[in-house]
């Protein structure tokens, strides 16, 4: 995915809009590679979206600190 698409998703975790962007995320993947298939689509964006997830949490908890000691 480009720095593009994964600053969308980073975004769209932080304000809680994750339907919204798997549905962004899918149409832009469709955009840049027309043959590829819906399902393709679809799956790379969650495969985005966990990866951003990962980092969000680990920006998170590094700033705030892991409580969980």
């Amino acid at each position: 995915m480009t720095d593009t698409v994964r600053m969308m998703v980073r975004d769209s975790i932080t304000q809680g809009e994750l339907g919204v962007f798997l549905i962004r995320c899918a149409h832009t993947h469709m955009s840049l590679h027309p043959d590829s298939e819906p399902s393709d689509a679809m799956s790379t964006a969650l495969e985005t979206v966990i990866a951003e997830c990962a980092y969000v949490r680990s920006t998170i908890v590094d700033a705030e600190g892991d409580d969980n000691d």
